[in-house]
């Protein structure tokens, strides 16, 4: 056995040490689950925080996700959003309650900015259009020691501000068209 292994056994089998490490041991994965949930609310903050264009920003946390929407305030079912579920979703897109508008008109807006708009899904109900984050292996943090050594509340100030911009970026881009879908494509005319 190597020398460190025999220097922590050393250690950790006096009893105020062995008890401290096994508490300590029961709490790590408790102690993971709230640093990803800190690091996502402070890119909610930051989000909030730099939105200086008319926009709110919403955070719905759920045990295993979290689910951002940017949105103006006059909006009505429609939402930038950016949805995560820790493990294998990271996307954004424009959300929208679909059964709200008329199908037509979607499509019509769709085509009109498909340069904007790079995935589109017309049979989704609650997506017109999503696409992965860049980079999403990086915001994968469950079970990886060095991705969440790089959310310590210490080091995690760039990763909050790379996804951050990027979901700001993203709703300035957008902002034209769900403007236009909430406006124009309400069923039956009525407008928000």
């Amino acid at each position: 056995m190597s020398t460190y292994f025999e220097e922590m056994y050393e250690y950790l089998v006096k009893p105020e040490n062995y008890n401290a490490a096994k508490e300590i041991a029961n709490l790590l994965s408790s102690i993971e689950q709230k640093l990803i949930s800190d690091f996502w609310k402070e890119v909610k903050e930051k989000l909030s925080d730099d939105i200086d264009f008319g926009w709110e920003a919403k955070l719905d946390e759920e045990e295993d996700s979290f689910n951002y929407y940017l949105h103006k305030p006059h909006w009505k079912d429609v939402e930038i959003g950016f949805e995560t579920d820790y493990y294998s979703i990271f996307d954004y897109g424009i959300w929208f309650d679909r059964k709200k508008f008329d199908p037509s008109k979607i499509i019509e807006i769709s085509e009109k900015h498909k340069d904007k708009l790079t995935t589109l899904y017309p049979d989704n109900q609650s997506w017109l259009c999503y696409n992965p984050i860049p980079n999403i292996d990086d915001y994968k943090f469950n079970g990886s020691k060095e991705k969440i050594l790089r959310i310590l509340p210490s080091s995690r100030e760039s990763k909050v501000l790379e996804i951050s911009s990027l979901l700001k970026n993203y709703a300035k881009n957008v902002e034209k068209i769900c403007d236009e879908i909430n406006t124009y494509c309400r069923k039956n005319n009525i407008n928000p």
